[in-house]
């Protein structure tokens, strides 16, 4: 009856178009309603998922030991042994020079 009285229209088709579409959002509305609650469950789980997301993370912990790690003065770092670069990455090293530089005349 109330969706009869908000449903005005000069032919007996606008009306049943009108009341057409008022079921179809009403429908469309119940959809969503239904989604919504099989998706979201209490908010006690929204809550604690929240307190889960906020309590850190692996790659949280992760950049602040490298934070700790850059900030470390330098004579606790190990450097790197000095290796000879071998002939044949400087045969490389000095085709790829001159093969630029070909390009770039």
């Amino acid at each position: 009856n109330d969706m009869l009285s908000s449903v005005t229209g000069s032919t007996s088709m606008d009306a049943f178009e009108k009341m057409k579409e008022k079921v179809e959002m009403l429908e469309s509305q119940a959809e969503v309603s239904g989604q919504l609650a099989a998706g979201t469950g209490s908010s006690l789980d929204t809550e604690s998922r929240f307190r889960q997301l906020e309590s850190g993370s692996k790659v949280d912990d992760e950049l602040e030991r490298m934070k700790l790690q850059l900030a470390a003065p330098q004579s606790d770092k190990k450097a790197l042994p000095a290796t000879p670069a071998s002939a044949a990455v400087e045969d490389e090293l000095e085709k790829l020079k001159s093969a630029n530089a070909k390009v770039q005349d």
